[in-house]
C-alpha cells in the first residue's frame, strides 16, 4: 500500500513531490487511496523534535552542569521524555502514524517491521517540514524499535529513538481478569514463544503467560556531541576544545565529521548511572532514582528499570543496545531466549528452524548496535539476581563503561 501524503503538504515540483512521483501513482498518492479500503486499526502521533534537558547525578563532563540535552520524538499529548514514547500495538493491525517535523526534514523508520519503501524511513527524505503519515502492518509479534533515518549518525545518538513492542493477541481462554493488548509494559500479559513445558505455555496459539516485564534500553553518549552548539546537521560549530590545535579531529564539529566518539555518560532505559570511584563510569541504577523524569512506559512505574517479584513468577526481559559500542551483559540467572531482532523462535513456519535456547547464570553474551533479544526467567529462590552492560570499544574492545541494574526476588 502506498503512504498517505497530505495533499496541502506535497508540493508540485518539491523534492518530495519529485522523490515520490517517481515511486508511487501521482494519482494514488493524492487521492490518499487505498486507505479507504483499509482504515487503520491503531492511529498515533510523532513529533520531530523536542529538545530536552535529561539530568544527571553528576556534571556534565563537557558543560559542568548536571544534564544533557536530549532529542526526542513525543507524541504532542504526552510529555516528551527519553527514551521516546513506547509504540505497543496488537499482531494484525493496520497502524497509521502521522508525523510531524519542526525542524529540517527528519524520517522514521520502523527498525525490523519491513514495510513498503514510502513506509520504510530509510530513504533519509520521507517528508518535509510538513506531515507525513507512515502506514504499516504489526504482522509478526516482538520487540522492535523506530529511530530517525535523517543523519541517522548524529540524530541517533541525541535520542531519537523509542522501543515498538507487537503483541500477539489475548489466548482463547485466558482468565478474564488479564488485560487485552497491547498489554501494559510491566505485565502482565502474553507474549509469542514456543516454550512447551512452562507455566501458562498455550500451545494452540504458541503463547505464553508473563507476570512482569522489564524493558533494558542500554546506550552511551559523548557529551561533546550534545553540547557544543548542536544542531541538525553539526557543519556549523567551533572545534573541540579539548583536542589541541593542528592534531587530527581539531576541526570535527565544524567539518561535520562525525568519527570521533568518547562516550562519557552511561544510561539504561534514560536513567544514567552515578559515576563510580575515581570518575570511573562503573556503578548501580538506584532502584528509585525519584529526581529522574522518567519514560512513563519504558522505566514502568514499579521499580523502574529495576523489578522485584516474588518467587516463581514468569518475567519476560527485553535487551536492546541503542549505542555504538559493543554491548557485553551478564545476568545472574539461566535465562531462555525466546527471540532476536523482532523474530521470537518457532513461533511461525518461517522460523520453524530456529529454537529458544538458554544462557547460563553469568555467562557473558554481546549485542552490537541495534541489535534486540527478549529472554524468559523464573526465579525460584529468594535474593539480588545482578544483571550487568559492558559498554565495549568496537576495535579495541576495552571497557568504556558498566551499567548494573538487577532483579529483586521475594
Amino acid at each position: 500500500m502506498a503512504g498517505l501524503i497530505q495533499r496541502e503538504r506535497l508540493v508540485p515540483g518539491s523534492r518530495l513531490a519529485r522523490k515520490f512521483n517517481k515511486s508511487l501513482w501521482p494519482d494514488i498518492v493524492n487521492r490518499g487511496t487505498p486507505f479507504d479500503a483499509a482504515p487503520p486499526n491503531r492511529f498515533q502521533d510523532r513529533e520531530l523534535l523536542a529538545g530536552i534537558r535529561l539530568p544527571l547525578p553528576y556534571p556534565n563532563p563537557t558543560t559542568g552542569v548536571n544534564d544533557i540535552q536530549m532529542w526526542v520524538l513525543f507524541d504532542p499529548a504526552l510529555p516528551a521524555t527519553f527514551p521516546s514514547q513506547l509504540v505497543r500495538v496488537v499482531q494484525g493491525e493496520i497502524v497509521h502514524s502521522r508525523t510531524s517535523g519542526h525542524s529540517g526534514s527528519h524520517t522514521i523508520h520502523w527498525h525490523g517491521i519491513e514495510p513498503t519503501p514510502a513506509n520504510d524511513g530509510v530513504g533519509h527524505d520521507s517528508f518535509e517540514v510538513g506531515q507525513y503519515t507512515y502506514q504499516w502492518h504489526a504482522s509478526e509479534p516482538g520487540f522492535y524499535f523506530y529511530h530517525c533515518h535523517k543523519n541517522t549518525v548524529l540524530h541517533f545518538e541525541m535520542g531519537l529513538y523509542g522501543a515498538l513492542i507487537i503483541d500477539p493477541p489475548k489466548p482463547p481462554g485466558a482468565p478474564g481478569a488479564d488485560p487485552n493488548p497491547p498489554y501494559p509494559l510491566g505485565g502482565p500479559g502474553y507474549v509469542s514463544a514456543n516454550t512447551p513445558g512452562l507455566p501458562g505455555f498455550d500451545n494452540a496459539t504458541k503463547t505464553l503467560r508473563y507476570d512482569v516485564e522489564r524493558a533494558w534500553v542500554c546506550d552511551s553518549m559523548d557529551s561533546r556531541w550534545h553540547e557544543l552548539g548542536v544542531n541538525e546537521s553539526m557543519f556549523t560549530h567551533g572545534a573541540d576544545p579539548n583536542i589541541p590545535n593542528g592534531q587530527v579531529g581539531s576541526g570535527w564539529t565544524s567539518t561535520g565529521i562525525l568519527n570521533d566518539f568518547r562516550p562519557d555518560i552511561f544510561v539504561i532505559t534514560g536513567v544514567p548511572i552515578p559515576a563510580g570511584a575515581n570518575g570511573q563510569p562503573d556503578g548501580n541504577i538506584p532502584i528509585t532514582p525519584a529526581a529522574f523524569p522518567l519514560n512513563p512506559d519504558l522505566a514502568a512505574s514499579a521499580g523502574v528499570v529495576s523489578a522485584t517479584v516474588p518467587r516463581g513468577q514468569t518475567v519476560l526481559l527485553h535487551v536492546l543496545n541503542a549505542d555504538y559500542l559493543i554491548q557485553e551483559y551478564t545476568l545472574g540467572i539461566d535465562a531462555l531466549v525466546i527471540g532476536a531482532d523482532g523474530r521470537n523462535f518457532g513461533t511461525t513456519a518461517h522460523t520453524q528452524y530456529a529454537q529458544p535456547f538458554t544462557i547460563p547464570a553469568n555467562r557473558p553474551f554481546r549485542l552490537t548496535s541495534a541489535r534486540r533479544w527478549s529472554m524468559i526467567v523464573r526465579p525460584t529462590t529468594a535474593g539480588v539476581i545482578p544483571f550487568k552492560c559492558d559498554f565495549l570499544n568496537w576495535i579495541t574492545q576495552a571497557r568504556e563503561g558498566t551499567a548494573r541494574t538487577q532483579i529483586t526476588v521475594i
